[in-house]
């Protein structure tokens, strides 16, 4: 039974070969030049967001002080969440480790006779083998996330967290789809969406579950928030009758308002934007006033030696992790070698953490010294993880246990005798220094081949750090501002984790109404996330709806969301043909999905929006009687008819005034998207390629 749960699978050869799978990555040049090539883009994407956010380093602050009051009463917030989920007809379930959850969704799959999953992007599904589980138990599983389908047809593992497909080129996927799928080996970036697209289409409408992650869950309301970019994550748990979404334990938030500071560093340092496509906050399943969306949601929370770390007062902060990739990217190693040389999961500096805390130091022994420690991965990190000061603690580990090499622990007590001793370590570095002055004279690529083969020696600097420094003391430099005693404070902290009591930090937040220059910045950040944008009055709404749709065929099918919809735009419900359009109401129109009027074959969605948030653009979508989830996702072309007057100036008065929250809760900035090929911008993944509002004012 344990083979047939996929766990092991996983996990054959994992972080015992890194140095050889590193020095083979190393050696691989299309390869390199592939993942420095995605991971500068990424960083340069981080960076532009990041100047534009004035408040960023107070983000961060508040981010971590967030994650570490969570991690620390996680049981509290454990047992909230879980309470206030129920609440919502939710249902679920606690997994102690792999085997347990995965045995949970294939009796559940069994139960109900499913042969077909869809699947988006979860990291923690690759960490547990649950492809493999369900595949061993004759379930087909399917990703849909671009990236991931890639790496499902290329029978390979992510090497990203954020960005799977990485390490692959264009003309590599190309010639890929054209051996799976019958595309053309020469096919563009966008040729190769739409033939993902196709071909996921229907797998979409004919499975019974959907299997979903989850980036945050918010212990106050029971919900699970999903960000992503193509919309595929929409589809999956908004199409099939069964939504299973799988999170670790780390992933819980106190609050609902604490969304407000996490929606905002996740995406600016994971994609460089201000908010991802789509963002869905989901709390139960389909309602008996709503008109679509899963019959049964289930919760999956998973330990899998989560709740063993947060219990380590020196390496629970691990789990503070939101996910977002920056320190891969940032990471000197990474760039070199890609991902797949750490040979699990989870990779990049905050792998060579997770690594040897969730599968033992025996497994992962070599990952701790898979870094410079030049500190890039805590820089960048947006909840303050210090990476660095971790895997010194798990090389302390290593060296004392009986797993180091021989040679590691003779070069460590070498370096142990001459740092603990003022005159061995002036002695060693003058050492040091002459040899690499004589190997800089000679054809040290000869002498060092070992070494020059992957790096290049720095040459010495004219002068040594003492002697510059006992020049600049000779000519008044000032006394350090830095108290020895302030530093050991803060090593005295994070050394007492289990002494301190973190507070929930006050947000200072306030529902501010929005103005005239609130609806004249959301227009301009919409904009700039791609959507096309009219203002008009409402007699103009629709001339407006038919400037919009000019570049459609005669026939497109237009479907609108209501009654009130289709009288506010200037048309009679009665109306069944109007200028070569096709209209028709959801409300009286029966069944969503029927033999004489499928929606799948609907061109135009028209709804309307409850809300829009004027920093980022971006359109709120609650469910209800009147609005469903599905006719702003599956035409390829969304028109959303909002009011001015809707236009709130952020995501912060937004949370504040959400009363009675629904089922599901949309955020929609601009059209469905992917830069999962080459770091190269494509629209209409698996969501409507076009977005237009018309904001009447």
């Amino acid at each position: 039974m344990q083979a047939r749960l996929g766990v092991d699978v996983h996990r054959e050869s994992l972080t015992e070969n890194f140095s050889k799978a590193a020095k083979a990555a190393v050696q691989n040049e299309a390869l390199q030049r592939a993942v420095k090539s995605a991971t500068h883009g990424l960083l340069l994407k981080r960076s532009l967001a990041i100047q534009a956010c004035a408040d960023w380093e107070q983000l961060r602050e508040l981010a971590c002080a967030i994650k570490a009051h969570a991690i620390v009463h996680l049981s509290t917030y454990l047992e909230r969440f879980s309470e206030n989920a129920q609440r919502c007809n939710a249902r679920v379930f606690f997994a102690q480790d792999a085997t347990t959850a995965n045995r949970y969704i294939i009796n559940l799959a069994s139960k109900y006779g499913i042969t077909l999953a869809v699947k988006s992007k979860s990291m923690v599904t690759e960490e547990i083998g649950l492809n493999e589980a369900l595949q061993a138990n004759g379930i087909e599983v399917i990703e849909t996330d671009l990236g991931e389908y890639i790496i499902q047809l290329a029978g390979e593992r992510p090497s990203h967290i954020i960005a799977p497909v990485i390490h692959k080129t264009r003309r590599d996927i190309a010639r890929l789809f054209a051996e799976k799928l019958g595309s053309s080996p020469d096919a563009s970036i966008t040729e190769i969406t739409q033939t993902a697209r196709c071909a996921l289409r229907g797998k979409f409408l004919r499975a019974q579950i959907g299997i979903s992650g989850g980036n945050f869950a918010v212990a106050e309301t029971g919900s699970v928030v999903i960000v992503e970019n193509e919309g595929n994550a929409r589809l999956t748990t908004s199409l099939p009758r069964i939504h299973v979404a799988i999170i670790g334990m780390e992933k819980l938030l106190p609050r609902w308002v604490d969304l407000q500071v996490l929606l905002q560093v996740l995406p600016r340092s994971a994609t460089g934007q201000k908010m991802t496509s789509y963002v869905s906050i989901l709390t139960g399943p389909k309602r008996a006033n709503e008109m679509d969306g899963p019959q049964e949601m289930h919760i999956v929370i998973l330990d899998n030696g989560r709740s063993r770390i947060a219990a380590e007062p020196q390496m629970r902060e691990s789990l503070h992790c939101i996910r977002c990739g920056a320190c891969l990217n940032a990471c000197p190693v990474y760039r070199q070698i890609g991902g797949h040389a750490y040979g699990w999961t989870y990779s990049g500096p905050i792998g060579a953490v997770f690594a040897p805390l969730m599968l033992g130091l025996p497994r992962a022994v070599d990952l701790p010294f898979a870094s410079s420690l030049c500190g890039e991965c805590e820089s960048v990190c947006p909840v303050k993880i210090p990476i660095p000061e971790m895997l010194l603690r798990l090389r302390q580990r290593v060296v004392e246990s009986d797993h180091a090499p021989g040679s590691r622990t003779v070069a460590m007590k070498m370096w142990k005798f001459f740092m603990t001793d003022a005159i061995r370590y002036r002695l060693a570095s003058r050492l040091l220094r002459w040899f690499c002055l004589l190997i800089a004279a000679k054809d040290w690529e000869r002498v060092l081949r070992g070494w020059s083969q992957f790096r290049n020696l720095p040459s010495p600097a004219p002068e040594t750090f003492r002697q510059q420094w006992k020049q600049t003391s000779r000519i008044g430099n000032p006394k350090s501002d830095v108290d020895s005693s302030d530093l050991m404070t803060e090593v005295h902290r994070r050394q007492s984790h289990e002494n301190v009591r973190y507070d929930l930090p006050a947000l200072g937040l306030t529902a501010v109404p929005g103005s005239a220059h609130d609806r004249d910045r959301f227009v301009r950040e919409a904009i700039g996330a791609g959507t096309h944008v009219y203002r008009c009055r409402p007699e103009q709404i629709r001339d407006t709806l038919l400037e919009a749709l000019e570049n459609q065929p005669a026939d497109v099918a237009l479907l609108f969301e209501n009654h009130d919809l289709l009288r506010f735009a200037g048309w009679e419900a009665e109306t069944q043909q109007m200028l070569g359009c096709w209209m028709r109401d959801l409300r009286s129109g029966g069944p969503l999905i029927t033999g004489e009027f499928e929606l799948v074959s609907v061109a135009v969605g028209v709804t309307g929006a409850d809300y829009a948030l004027a920093d980022t653009g971006t359109l709120v979508l609650e469910t209800s009687g009147q609005r469903g989830r599905l006719l702003s996702l599956l035409p390829p072309v969304h028109v959303a008819i909002l009011y001015a007057e809707r236009v709130l100036p952020d995501l912060a008065s937004f949370l504040l005034q959400a009363r009675g929250i629904s089922s599901a809760v949309t955020f929609v900035t601009g059209p469905s998207k992917t830069a999962d090929i080459e770091q190269i911008l494509t629209t209409g993944v698996h969501g409507p390629g076009e977005l237009h509002i018309l904001l009447v004012e």
